[in-house]
């Protein structure tokens, strides 16, 4: 069960491959992997937790007034600074990060 399984996963990817070459293929998996895993545990789209900290810092990640125990972790909050996604908007930087190592692991590891 679990072989023909792994099969016709095989199979998909191989096709997917002749069709899009292998950097469109792990741009297509890393975006259903990410897809599966949000339906599995039905992400809420703001920013918590830490993530509550580093949107904070990604507005201005170089002011160090800041009463922030995160003041001095700066480069996820300049990514999202650089990119424009900010605030309210800095939890799609570490989905960005999720697509990107997967879509590469697939590539180097076909």
């Amino acid at each position: 069960m679990i072989y023909r399984a792994s099969q016709k996963i095989d199979n998909f990817c191989f096709v997917l491959e002749k069709r899009l070459g292998l950097s469109g293929t792990a741009a297509i998996l890393s975006f259903l992997i990410i897809g599966l895993a949000m339906l599995y545990i039905t992400p809420h789209f703001e920013a918590a937790y830490h993530g509550l900290q580093y949107s904070r810092l990604s507005e201005a990640p170089f002011d160090f007034t800041q009463g922030n125990s995160l003041r001095n972790r700066v480069l996820p909050s300049l990514i999202g600074y650089l990119i424009f996604l900010r605030g309210d908007l800095f939890f799609i930087v570490p989905l960005i990060f999720a697509l990107l190592f997967i879509g590469t692991t697939y590539y180097v590891y076909p």
